[in-house]
C-alpha cells in the first residue's frame, strides 16, 4: 500500500510550477524562488485546513504561484499534492479507512509519517508514504543520515513519546 500510495496516488512537490502558462521551461518548479510564507486567505485554502500558505515566484517571469499546505484529507485527495505532512494526513485516511488503527508520528527534526498496529506482532509498524516502505523505522538515521531528535506518536486517543 505505501509503494502504490508513493507511486500511483500523490506527487511529491519541493516548489510549485510556474502558473503563467505562457512560461515555458518550469513545470519542475526549479524556477522558483520561496519569498516566504503566509496564513491561508482564500476560501480555498480555508476550506482545505491549509496550516500555512508557501508564496514563489517566478525567476523567469515574475508571476507569483502558492502552495497550501493542506491538512483536509478531502482536499488532499483532490489535490494529491505534497509532501511527508500532506502524504502522511492522506495515507493515514487510507490506511483507516480500510480498518487499521494508525498513529501520526512527528520527529521535530522536521519529518512526520504513520505508523500501523499490527494485531499479530502487537507493535507499531512504520509506514511511510513518502518512501514507500513499511517497517524500516532505522532509515531515517542510516539511509537519509538524519540525527533524529524527538518524536512523539498521536492516536484517536493519546500521545505518546516514542
Amino acid at each position: 500500500l505505501t509503494r502504490y500510495f508513493k507511486e500511483d496516488v500523490m506527487t511529491w512537490v519541493n516548489r510549485p510550477p510556474c502558473v503563467n502558462p505562457n512560461c515555458k521551461g518550469n513545470e519542475d518548479g526549479k524556477q522558483m524562488e520561496s519569498q516566504g510564507t503566509r496564513g491561508p486567505v482564500t476560501e480555498e485554502e480555508k476550506a482545505g485546513r491549509a496550516s500555512r500558505v508557501e508564496v514563489y515566484k517566478c525567476k523567469q517571469c515574475e508571476t507569483e504561484a502558492t502552495f497550501p499546505r493542506y491538512n483536509s484529507p478531502r482536499t488532499l485527495f483532490q489535490t494529491r499534492r505534497g509532501r511527508c505532512g500532506e502524504f502522511a494526513n492522506l495515507f493515514g485516511t487510507y490506511c483507516r479507512a480500510l480498518g487499521f488503527d494508525t498513529r501520526y508520528i512527528l520527529d521535530f527534526t522536521d519529518h512526520v509519517w504513520i505508523e500501523v498496529w499490527s494485531h499479530r506482532t502487537r507493535r507499531w509498524i512504520c509506514a511511510d508514504s513518502c518512501e514507500g516502505v513499511i517497517d524500516e523505522p532505522g532509515m531515517y538515521e542510516k539511509g537519509w543520515g538524519k540525527k533524529l531528535n524527538y518524536a512523539i506518536g498521536a492516536t484517536k486517543d493519546s500521545v505518546v513519546d516514542v
